[in-house]
């Protein structure tokens, strides 16, 4: 589209606690667009903060609108809007793109794909808000929103008029949608993108392209479709909205584009690998695989059918028979077993295809990951049968892995040191190829490990359930303990690295993973205590309405 782009920004009401909305959403535009690709127009209702006129100060051309302490608007937003329009208008802009102040690009690019579809067909583009149907019609959002000047005019539409037809309920430029479909055009639509959640309406991120808060300037915290809630319930949804919002724009300020990152399911542990939403569980046996892996089945992972209770793993091995019996026969092949490494060996194509087989279903659910303590021996056929996995891994002092392997198969101090070894470094150099969160599994402190496990799997780009992860990881999981004293010198190179390179959390208040943890452990609390305030079903329609939608249902399935 060509002509010039003016990018209208209200700045309304004060932000919860930490930062400047209009900072972070002006700084992001001015980090992710091209110089002078846009000129940018800004209202500020806050006449108390001194911020506002040296952050547009900053931007060349910005134009700074205040408001006048004498008036009173009959809307905070749609007013401001309006006449930042006309300014622009009369300044020659040819298109019009919207933000909310608490919304903000999060890459580059962000603008052109609001403008490239723009046309006589598409005179409408952005962020497309359906979370509310039916109880709202979706429409296009002004928190990233861009119009032609041209539709603007010629459909008399208004940025501060509220009356559509088609709408019991329209907020701020919802008008524009219905005037396009009303017309017979088309909306271009950036549709919620999130792979990770922290409420139903707020925190998302919109064709990868644009982040909404969704209510960082508002005082009233109650969502059009919670009216028909009872009362109790309404109350607790709001008191839970307002301290989502609260606490979610503290990391929001702190960890922008991290934060960012885990909503779209990205993070260190994912970004270039080839398959992120599928994960490897590397560890030796009787080394933290179980319980590691049933800490991330309740980050989101799926497992599939596998074992969940054994004499040896009261909670399961979380192992699938099938897998353990395909890399059991790949390592008979090449002359070994799992008590016997054989030397790294090319995996037959009938293997990889099985392996991807396995790899594919599980895949298909979602987010999915395999664990099988054999996997770390055949790291080359994984590579070939899925590209590169995402990975975790664990380990554990040898002594307790020797006394565990003695308890469990009888065997020998000396081999088990030996299958330590083979087994971990095995680990380390799959480490050093790809650096991955590494776990020391000990668990003399429960609640440090679980914090290790939430922080490295919002790392992964994981949901955990700090709660959940807890009730299940306890000192009764590690049978041997936790294998205090000295290292067997013949393990002693590979334990110092494993043991410097361990994973571990920082201060919540620096450190993003722990901070996003404890975050989401008390969202879990707080989902946990909605849901225990059953909400009032609705009541039934009419019989006379069923019947009507029954007879309508006949009548088109005649042909009448």
């Amino acid at each position: 589209m060509d002509g010039p782009v003016a990018i209208l920004v209200v700045n309304g009401g004060k932000d919860p606690e930490a930062g400047s909305w209009l900072e972070i959403c002006l700084s992001s535009v001015r980090r992710h667009t091209p110089a002078g690709a846009a000129r940018v127009y800004a209202w500020n209702n806050n006449l108390s903060d001194p911020r506002v006129r040296p952050l547009l100060a900053s931007f060349p051309g910005a134009v700074l609108v205040e408001a006048d302490p004498a008036e009173t608007l009959s809307h905070p937003h749609a007013v401001p809007l309006q006449r930042l329009y006309e300014r622009a208008r009369a300044d020659g802009a040819a298109v019009i793109v919207t933000l909310d102040s608490d919304s903000f690009p999060v890459r580059d690019g962000w603008l052109e794909d609001l403008l490239r579809p723009l046309g006589p067909r598409v005179p409408l583009s952005g962020v497309w808000r359906d979370e509310l149907a039916p109880d709202v019609l979706p429409y296009v959002h002004p928190c990233g929103l861009a119009v032609t000047v041209r539709f603007v005019e010629e459909a008399g539409l208004r940025f501060d008029g509220f009356r559509s037809p088609r709408r019991a309920i329209c907020d701020t430029l919802a008008a524009f949608t219905d005037a396009v479909e009303d017309r017979g055009l088309e909306a271009a639509r950036l549709l919620r993108s999130n792979r990770n959640s922290f409420h139903r309406l707020m925190g998302a991120v919109y064709g990868g392209a644009i982040y909404h808060h969704g209510a960082g300037s508002r005082t009233n915290m109650a969502f059009w479709d919670e009216v028909k809630e009872s009362p109790e319930r309404r109350r607790l949804m709001e008191e839970d909205s307002r301290l989502l919002r609260d606490e979610s724009a503290s990391l929001l300020f702190r960890f922008r584009d991290r934060f960012a990152g885990w909503l779209e399911g990205r993070g260190p542990g994912t970004e270039g690998v080839g398959r992120p939403d599928f994960l490897l569980v590397l560890g030796m046996h009787r080394s933290g695989t179980s319980c590691l892996t049933g800490c991330l089945e309740r980050c989101g992972v799926f497992l599939g059918e596998v074992s969940r209770a054994n004499p040896h793993n009261l909670r399961g091995n979380h192992e699938a028979g099938d897998l353990v019996a395909l890399q059991e026969g790949m390592l008979r092949r090449a002359g070994g077993s799992w008590r016997s490494p054989p030397p790294p060996f090319p995996p037959a194509p009938e293997e990889v295809a099985s392996l991807r087989a396995i790899v594919e279903r599980l895949a298909a659910r979602g987010r999915a990951g395999v664990k099988d303590p054999r996997t770390l021996l055949l790291a080359e056929a994984w590579e070939a049968a899925a590209g590169s996995c995402a990975r975790i891994g664990t380990f554990r002092h040898p002594s307790a892995v020797a006394r565990s392997l003695e308890r469990r198969d009888g065997m020998g101090t000396e081999e088990a040191l030996a299958l330590w070894n083979a087994y971990n470094g095995a680990l380390l150099r799959l480490h050093r190829e790809r650096p991955f969160p590494l776990l020391a599994f000990d668990l003399s402190d429960p609640a440090a490990y679980v914090r290790a496990v939430c922080a490295a799997a919002v790392r992964l780009g994981l949901d955990p359930n700090p709660p959940a992860i807890a009730e299940f990881v306890s000192r009764e999981l590690d049978h041997a303990g936790g294998g205090e004293g000295e290292v067997p010198s013949a393990c002693a190179e590979n334990w110092e690295y494993l043991r410097s390179h361990a994973y571990r959390p920082g201060d919540p208040g620096e450190d993003f993973d722990a901070a996003l943890a404890e975050f989401r452990g008390r969202c879990s609390e707080r989902r946990r205590a909605l849901e225990a305030a059953a909400p009032v079903p609705a009541p039934p329609p009419p019989e006379e309405s069923l019947l009507r939608r029954a007879m309508g249902r006949l009548k088109r399935g005649l042909g009448r």
